[in-house]
């Protein structure tokens, strides 16, 4: 076995899933070529509306199942063993602006089953959030759980942003909370 890490941080690219994010494993018995698999599968969100996005992460909801992490790998048969795992991917962003047209976002993660679903936040710059659930891609009505084929692109129908709640991601967002609790207003909500 050799170790890997599937990053949990992964590079945002408006077309396809980042650099270094989908890991191919193989090998080669003596005399011939190696053959190279896929180890990840890849998940596409596309956003529409009118928002500018500055933070997207995706989120295993099943302790049992990482998403990234530190991993053995048996690079003859691509099973997996977890030494350290993550629960979710961050996408690394400036800012992306999201318009009717839509804009996507790719996240790669190892192939398994995610019994418990996967979670889809994205934060925009006014600290709003909002949250997608992907709970089943399984053909029948029995099962509730995510299915990841290595090298197969899963993707969602086109979500349009809309702003849930604010989060306070600092000092001044607590501060402008408690001003406005001191004030009486219920600005803050």
């Amino acid at each position: 076995t050799i170790t890997i890490e599937i990053p949990s941080i992964q590079k945002y690219s408006p077309t396809s899933f980042g650099n270094g994010a989908a890991i191919l494993y193989g090998y080669a018995s003596e005399g011939s070529s190696v053959n190279l698999e896929n180890l990840c599968g890849a998940v596409r969100v596309t956003l529409t509306g009118a928002a500018t996005v500055k933070s997207a992460i995706m989120v295993s909801t099943d302790v049992t199942e990482p998403v990234a992490g530190t991993f053995n790998l048996n690079p003859r048969t691509g099973e997996l063993s977890v030494i350290e795992g993550g629960k979710s991917v961050s996408l690394e962003i400036e800012a992306v602006e999201v318009d009717q047209n839509g804009q996507s976002f790719y996240f790669t993660l190892p192939r398994g089953v995610y019994p418990g679903g996967l979670s889809f936040q994205f934060y925009a710059a006014d600290d709003s959030v909002m949250e997608c659930r992907w709970v089943d891609n399984t053909p029948t009505t029995e099962a509730s759980e995510i299915v990841i084929d290595a090298g197969k692109l899963y993707q969602f129908d086109p979500v349009t942003y809309e702003a849930g709640s604010k989060s306070l991601m600092n000092a001044e967002d607590w501060e402008f909370v408690a001003q406005a609790i001191n004030a009486g207003t219920t600005d803050w909500k």
